[in-house]
């Protein structure tokens, strides 16, 4: 049904049923997104989503996100998902390129004790264990950064390193199910982080993106899109942009159950969501990082900035993308 209508409404569109049939020219576009911040990203154009506009939206687990935008026919005509993964997988962009910047980051530091770590006082971390979900992506790679920029030496506690009292242990958060033991302080993402915080076990004792060079955060969750949807449907790509644009201001307005309802209409089956409307506050939207930047200069150098620091921390897990790779087709 939705193939036949886009396919219906692009021909009347452009003038073209009576005058020279039409075929099918776009099967429906698929949207695949990770749970958690990048979905309340995109939970306006989720929210206003229908059975005939063209559209599929999947929000699936993070650790599944890579399967649905490689191999020969990827299944994700758009896709958001971590900035690294996304150059060191895509970034010949012969199939994919950047079309925006999502979110800026959303990673605190909890802890159960009274504290704040600060740029000034991040070294009163040495010694302590902190556990980091998803470390050998985004989170601990930005922590890594983070600590290197500010000459804190750190170890990495992965494939059997042994505590030291003399840097930051890092270790590895079990994902499924995720277990907050053997570690001083956890780093978790918004909105995680707030309702384990509202629980009243936890503290937020600090904010990675204050943290990181000058505090200003970074280019985290990225938004990519097929070529050929961009070549024939740059339209609708920059009306997508545009309708993301608009729901980060429909986030402080809409009630949290439309917001939520939105997010689990579209889960994955089996997939817990990482937030619901008794769990979803004010707080922890503000604190997801979502704003949407289009790619200019501008956003290239962040992101190639970005992209470095992470490859000087691990270069396993970043590369710098080709200069193709960025579309600069909204500006």
């Amino acid at each position: 049904m939705k193939k036949w209508a886009l396919a219906l409404a692009a021909c009347l569109a452009a003038g073209a049923f009576a005058s020279f049939g039409c075929q099918p020219q776009t099967e429906t576009i698929d949207v695949y997104l990770p749970d958690g911040a990048p979905a309340l990203g995109l939970a306006l154009p989720m929210y206003e989503d229908t059975a005939e506009d063209g559209v599929e939206y999947h929000v699936v687990s993070a650790t599944t996100l890579h399967t649905f935008t490689t191999g020969k026919t990827p299944a994700a005509e758009v896709c958001v998902m971590p900035v690294n993964a996304a150059a060191k997988l895509l970034g010949d962009a012969s199939v994919y390129q950047m079309a925006g910047v999502l979110t800026h980051g959303n990673l605190y530091l909890l802890a159960k004790e009274d504290a704040t770590y600060t740029r000034e006082n991040i070294s009163d971390l040495v010694g302590k264990t902190i556990g980091v979900l998803q470390l050998n992506n985004v989170p601990g790679l930005t922590l890594k950064a983070c600590l290197q920029g500010l000459d804190v030496p750190y170890n990495d506690l992965s494939g059997g390193g042994e505590y030291s009292d003399s840097a930051v242990n890092l270790r590895a958060v079990p994902t499924n199910p995720m277990v907050l033991t053997g570690a001083d302080l956890y780093l978790l993402p918004s909105p995680e982080a707030d309702w384990r915080v509202d629980s009243g076990e936890w503290k937020f004792v600090g904010d990675l993106q204050a943290l990181y060079g000058d505090g200003g955060g970074y280019p985290q969750a990225v938004i990519v899109v097929k070529k050929e949807v961009l070549d024939s449907r740059g339209d609708w790509v920059r009306s997508l942009l545009s309708k993301i644009d608009e729901g980060v201001a429909w986030l402080s307005t809409a009630e949290k159950s439309v917001i939520a309802g939105a997010v689990q209409a579209h889960l994955a089956d089996g997939l817990s969501p990482k937030f619901t409307a008794e769990t979803l506050t004010d707080g922890a939207i503000a604190r997801s990082g979502i704003r949407l930047q289009r790619m200019d200069g501008g956003a290239v150098a962040e992101v190639k900035s970005f992209l470095q620091n992470l490859i000087e921390v691990d270069g396993k897990f970043a590369a710098m993308p080709s200069d193709g790779f960025y579309w600069l087709g909204d500006k």
